[in-house]
């Protein structure tokens, strides 16, 4: 069996080593599966590079690839796709996560047009915590799939099993097939669109609690959601792009408009609270508070708004009531108490 692992990176010379020292330790243990990682440099100005050369010269990295400019993480993956597609399976890897090599170990029969799911360690600082999705390995068929992507919808913060790409092992056949790639122009939630593709176009799925990827949760960093938009100036278009967001497409779920609608605006909240760690002064507050009212006034983003079901998602009723109101004031200041009371390191 052929498995290829896309690791793209960008200026993670920090933790890119680690990273492939999991990778070079998969190979050594795992003797009964060719594996062949294919890292994307994407455009890192930092020692990303040279220290995955090392790896390629050990031959640890079976492709290593410099791209000129930092054009993003899906471009990045696209590319790992490229070079990897005819392969049987393929798995996504951070340069900040780790691959671990004994779930592989164990008597697994992978059969094609499958994808795995797996259960995952959560890293953040020195502490790991184990996540599982369901309390013992489990098998979705279509009609189980359909039903999960349901409760997603309702949930999404609750129900994650199609939020991220990483802990999964996907077929290539299908990713082949059907041309499913990453979206170049999403500025956020790009492993959920992908996932939302690939999961209507498979009709097996099956989750098993073995650990396959350690996460590192970066949550604790008061900048680092800063750092992965940017700055207030992208703000606007981030939170406005998850409210555009085409998912409607991925459904074949009947009479779910009202269910689109309210998921898109969960996780336009979600990002909203982890969004006030960019707030450090009076006149931050201003322009975030400004967006928040251009956003509010556009009448595409209040139709996606007016979805929201406040009881269905068991979320803050002062801050859903203050968004179904378009209160931006009322609204921000409460998001701000949310964001304080969830992560009291950082404020």
């Amino acid at each position: 069996m052929d498995v290829g692992i896309i690791i793209p990176a960008y200026n993670s010379q920090k933790t890119i080593f680690s990273t492939l020292k999991s990778v070079s330790n998969l190979k050594k243990k795992v003797k009964l599966i060719n594996f062949y990682p294919v890292l994307i440099d994407d455009g890192s100005s930092d020692k990303t590079y040279s220290i995955a050369e090392n790896f390629k010269k050990q031959k640890i990295l079976y492709k290593l690839i410099k791209l000129n400019k930092n054009k993003g993480i899906s471009n990045a993956r696209n590319v790992g796709i490229r070079y990897l597609h005819d392969k049987d399976f393929l798995v996504f890897l951070d340069a900040d996560d780790k691959i671990n090599y004994r779930f592989f170990l164990k008597k697994n029969i992978f059969k094609k047009n499958t994808i795995y799911i797996s259960s995952y360690l959560e890293k953040t600082n020195k502490i790991k915590k184990r996540v599982d999705f369901f309390n013992k390995d489990k098998k979705f068929k279509k009609k189980q799939i359909l039903n999960y992507l349901k409760l997603y919808l309702k949930k999404p913060n609750k129900h994650k099993m199609v939020s991220y790409v990483w802990g999964k092992i996907y077929p290539c056949k299908i990713i082949k097939k059907y041309k499913i790639r990453f979206k170049n122009n999403l500025v956020i939630a790009e492993d959920l669109e992908f996932n939302l593709n690939i999961f209507n176009k498979i009709n097996n799925l099956h989750y098993k609690k073995e650990l396959l990827y350690e996460y590192k949760n970066n949550l604790n960093n008061k900048n680092i959601y800063s750092n992965s938009i940017g700055s207030l100036k992208k703000l606007k278009k981030i939170l406005n792009s998850i409210l555009h967001l085409d998912i409607k497409k991925h459904f074949n779920l009947k009479n779910n408009f009202f269910l689109l609608n309210h998921c898109k605006t969960i996780l336009f909240l979600i990002n909203v609270i982890k969004s006030c760690s960019l707030i450090s002064s009076k006149q931050k507050h201003k322009i975030f508070l400004n967006n928040l009212r251009v956003i509010f006034s556009n009448q595409k983003a209040r139709s996606v708004i007016k979805c929201y079901n406040i009881e269905l998602a068991k979320g803050n009723k002062i801050l859903g009531q203050n968004l179904k109101n378009f209160n931006a004031k009322d609204f921000l200041n409460e998001a701000k108490q949310i964001y304080k009371k969830r992560y009291p390191k950082n404020s």
